[in-house]
């Protein structure tokens, strides 16, 4: 999946936050309908975001991912010194065919782990 496949708002916004600095983060965890995401940036509840991550698995071709989130919850705590946050971020305005993209890489790292 690449930017020829996004709609129009998600190339949108993320021309504009490529525009602006991209910040990275962690994701801690991953479903069909968000991720836990960790960053030492903090966020606000509510906050729309363009998120750009891969995916990739044994037998699975590496899928680069476009999606809009809208973080959930915060929940500050330390690394050592460090400040971090725990950002609960739900994915919205998903097309189904992204959303099954998620589901199979969740389904085949679950049947990588029984092996």
């Amino acid at each position: 999946m690449g930017g020829g496949e996004w709609n129009s708002e998600t190339r949108a916004l993320y021309q504009q936050i490529r525009a602006e600095k991209p910040r990275r983060g962690v994701a801690a965890n991953i479903s069909g309908g968000g991720l836990l995401l960790v960053t030492r940036h903090s966020l606000q509840p509510g906050a729309s975001l363009a998120l750009r991550f891969f995916l990739q698995s044994n037998g699975m071709k590496k899928k680069e991912i476009l999606v809009q989130g809208r973080v959930i919850r915060v929940v500050p705590f330390k690394l050592g010194k460090l400040r971090h946050y725990r950002c609960g971020v739900k994915f919205w305005k998903m097309s189904e065919r992204v959303r099954d993209i998620i589901i199979r890489f969740i389904f085949s790292m679950l049947r990588q782990r029984l092996r």
